[in-house]
């Protein structure tokens, strides 16, 4: 989600850009003798045109007359994707969920191995990432370390918890530790008192999520609390999940009960509107959400008008386990290994993830820059954004270990099934013994399958 313009936020931009005498945000200008020995090469983007604007694209031009960017919206889109890889006609760059996607891409040959354009860039200085980098690092087994291929746009811990001190107050809960974490079953007993519900109808939900299946069990709210207890949703090589497990049960009791009592948007109480937006109407009074979420918040009514009511929390923690705030999405993109155009698409790769693009994301408050050295563009220019940057920069380290998403399922395969099967639990049609056992045999077919297609 990106945030709105304010005059504020694009003072500090023209300042920021002014003052990187270092970061070689554009190249020298191209003189025309050096344009008439290229061939003009269209390369493509599967982005969003809220992600790569016109005017950016516009401003790589002016200094790279000879290569033209082409966004292509539609391979943001998994089936028009999955069309366009099977007929050889995919983007250079693919937009993914590094988090979640990233060892898909690999193992299927989608991804290109940037690790030897990396050692010779003169845009990106590898000591200066962030650890969410490591998404896109993959070493032939898991992710984390490893060759990169690819980079989030930005990052963020995107499961600490933004939260509404003036729906506190209404409930007569005290605000949340900036330091301490609640555990997940606090968040569950403050959420249900947070819950309005009048005539039979929902007014005001305790708690919302900003992915997956809604305030219900989904891939990422499975993985990170089972993670918490020093568990995993998969056996060692991934071959197997691993949902009947003490752990995993634990962790769906608590969701099937999240559902029960409609803490938030879920498959049997559903609302159209996203959770994110519900927040900013001060119709949620918890979100989980990353920092990306801060420039929404700072410039959309009504929450925008008082924000001395709205903080962050740390990430919640299961009783007795390992405190963590990792990233869940890591969004940014990989290039395609069957582009045809390496050199200038590797141009395009770094003026979108290391120079005036990701200036404009982070000085935005679109989360996180990936280099360590951009975070003088965070927003910090009022009392509550240098208030919510501290928090952030004492929250960081907690960033690590990276959550463990099973490669051979990638980002909606697990959602659909865990979908698939619980939902029946959550309208009392089926009990949670029959559903993950179901569950487990569904992802075990699955995975098996394309450890296979992996192997040749």
């Amino acid at each position: 989600m990106g945030s709105k313009p304010s005059s504020l936020r694009n003072a500090l931009l023209v300042a920021g850009v002014a003052s990187t005498a270092g970061v070689a945000l554009f190249p020298l200008a191209v003189n025309a003798a050096t344009v008439q020995k290229h061939k003009i090469v269209t390369v493509t983007m599967g982005f969003q045109p809220n992600e790569l604007t016109n005017g950016e694209i516009a401003r790589f031009e002016k200094y790279h007359p000879y290569i033209r960017i082409k966004r292509d919206p539609s391979a943001t889109n998994p089936s028009d994707l999955a069309a366009q890889l099977a007929s050889g006609n995919a983007p250079d760059i693919i937009r993914i969920q590094g988090a979640q996607q990233l060892g898909s891409y690999v193992l299927r040959g989608i991804a290109k191995n940037l690790q030897p354009l990396f050692n010779k860039s003169k845009v990106f200085n590898q000591k200066d990432f962030f650890p969410a980098v490591n998404e896109y690092r993959w070493n032939g087994h898991q992710q984390g370390t490893g060759p990169l291929y690819g980079l989030p746009e930005t990052w963020s811990q995107d499961f600490t918890l933004w939260y509404n001190k003036k729906l506190f107050r209404q409930a007569h809960i005290p605000y949340l530790s900036p330091t301490k974490p609640i555990t997940w079953q606090y968040l569950m007993k403050i959420a249900k008192k947070l819950t309005v519900v009048k005539n039979g109808q929902v007014q005001q939900y305790g708690f919302g999520y900003w992915g997956g299946l809604g305030t219900a069990a989904s891939q990422s709210l499975m993985i990170l609390p089972v993670q918490e207890m020093g568990k995993s949703l998969w056996s060692a090589n991934y071959s197997h999940a691993l949902f009947s497990s003490p752990a995993a049960v634990k962790v769906e009791k608590m969701w099937v009960n999240a559902v029960k009592n409609n803490l938030g948007p879920n498959p049997v109480n559903k609302n159209p509107n996203w959770s994110g937006n519900l927040f900013l109407d001060g119709k949620i009074a918890i979100e989980m959400c990353g920092f990306w979420f801060e420039g929404s918040i700072a410039t959309t009514p009504p929450v925008s008008k008082d924000l001395k009511d709205i903080a962050m929390a740390p990430t919640p923690v299961w009783p007795g386990g390992k405190e963590m705030s990792p990233t869940g999405a890591a969004t940014g993109g990989v290039i395609w290994s069957g582009t045809k155009h390496l050199a200038q698409t590797w141009t395009v790769f770094q003026y979108f993830f290391g120079q005036y693009p990701e200036i404009y994301r982070v000085t935005h408050g679109e989360g996180l820059p990936i280099q360590k050295s951009f975070m003088k563009y965070v927003p910090h220019q009022t009392p509550w954004e240098r208030a919510m940057l501290k928090w952030q920069q004492q929250n960081m380290k907690y960033q690590l270990p990276l959550l463990k998403y099973n490669p051979y399922l990638g980002l909606m395969t697990a959602n659909t099934a865990i979908s698939q099967y619980l939902d029946p639990v959550y309208f009392g049609k089926a009990s949670l013994s029959q559903a993950n056992g179901q569950l487990n045999s569904e992802l075990d077919s699955i995975i098996r399958s394309r450890m296979q297609l992996s192997k040749k």
